[in-house]
This record gives structure tokens, sequence and C-alpha cells, in this order.
């Protein structure tokens, strides 16, 4: 019975998996800056990063509020609270997202982009902290959970400390010069914001970390649902 189980939340995972897989490859175009809603794929992508911040603040109340009834779940405690610390940063620079071509305005999103990477350090550390706290009890039981926590963050940490120098080597050459940047970012169309890979980055980790946030929803749902049916196979 347990063998059926297993195979039938395998089944519901593996769907939810297909059907993100067909939406990835579904061709709409994006703009460079999805915020402008230029194109159906800025709408939807927008769309999902919202969600993607509303379906972990809602799910990380429900559990804490159950953390103490029910010792499990650890594993999405921690995407939650990753998540969480992922959307945060992307928030940083969107106060530049009206910048000007100018100068001026480069100016500013590149000092926005340096404050995004202190800040995002900053909050990886500070989530990594939180996430330790909200499994204790699992730490308690086993400090491979230490190590399991750790590893998104880590992960993460590499990325932006390999981007950040990229980066800063690119701004501070001396090729970099305003008077020839400027005119090539006002004839591709685009603000200096393209030069923020990471922030970019990030939108792909939550839209992953959503499906995944949605598929253990549905299978702990399917999960209490199913309760009273496997109570009474297993008094069969």
């Amino acid at each position: 019975m347990f063998a059926v189980i297993t195979l039938f939340i395998l089944g519901i995972v593996l769907g939810i998996a297909l059907i993100s897989a067909a939406f990835l490859s579904f061709p709409f175009e994006v703009s460079v800056n999805i915020f402008t809603w230029k194109t159906t794929g800025d709408v939807i992508l927008t769309a999902l990063w919202g969600i993607s911040g509303v379906v972990a603040i809602w799910t990380l109340f429900g559990s804490f509020s159950k953390i103490k009834r029910r010792k499990r779940g650890w594993i999405q405690h921690i995407l939650l609270l990753y998540n969480q610390t992922v959307f945060v940063a992307t928030l940083i620079p969107l106060f530049v997202l009206g910048a000007p071509t100018t100068v001026s305005g480069v100016q500013r999103v590149i000092d926005n982009t340096y404050l995004f990477y202190y800040l995002t350090a900053a909050f990886l550390s500070a989530g990594f902290l939180c996430t330790l706290f909200a499994i204790q009890d699992a730490i308690e039981k086993s400090n491979w959970w230490v190590f399991i926590a750790s590893i998104p963050y880590i992960m993460t940490g590499w990325m932006v400390s390999r981007e950040y120098g990229a980066y800063n080597h690119f701004v501070k050459s001396e090729a970099f010069r305003f008077d020839e940047v400027v005119p090539k970012l006002k004839e591709q169309g685009v603000t200096a914001l393209v030069w923020n890979e990471t922030w970019f980055h990030l939108f792909a980790i939550l839209l992953l970390i959503l499906v995944l946030l949605l598929g253990g929803i549905l299978v702990a749902i399917t999960w209490e649902k199913t309760a009273s049916w496997r109570q009474g196979k297993e008094k069969v």
C-alpha cells in the first residue's frame, strides 16, 4: 500500500513538472524589462513573480502556526524562507526602473546595482540564520539539517559573488566610458539594468521555487484528503 501511495504522489509531482515544462516552452516574447508589460510574456512573468511572494508568505504563516504541533515539513520551511530571501532581494532594482538613459540615470542604476549586491549578501546571511532558527528541532535530531539548509544559500552566494566580480570589473574597467555606453543603451532601447544579470537569475530561481512550493502544497492537500482512505486500508 505504501508503494501505491508513493507512486500516486510521484505522479502528482511529475504532472506538475510536465505542466511547468510545457509552460516554459511556450514561445511568448519577453521584454528586457518585464515590468513595462509590453508583451504577454511580461505580464505572465510579473504575475508569477508576485504570486511566488504571496504563496510563500501565506504558506509560511500557515506552517509556523502548526510548527509546534507537528515536527515535520522542514524542507518546506527551508524553501519558504529561501524564497522570501530571494524575493526581497529582487525588490531593490525596482527603485530605478524609471531611471532615464542618461549619464546621471546610468549612474543611479550602477549605484543601485552595487546596493543590490551588498543587500543581497546580507539578506542571504539573515535568511540562513532564520532558517536555522526555524528548523532547530530538526537540527537537534541531526546536524545534517544544517548542511541541507545551507545548500541553496551557498549556491546562491557563490553565484552572487561571481557575478558581482564580473559587474565590478566591467564598470571599473578603463574601457567603460559613459559617452560610449549611454548612446549604445539608447540605440538598443534598454536601460543599464540589463547589466545586472543576477537580478534576472533571481527571478528564474523564484519561478523554480514556486513550482516546487505548489507541488508541495498539492501533495500535502492530497495526503490530508486521503488520510481516512489510508487508515481504512491499514485496518484491512
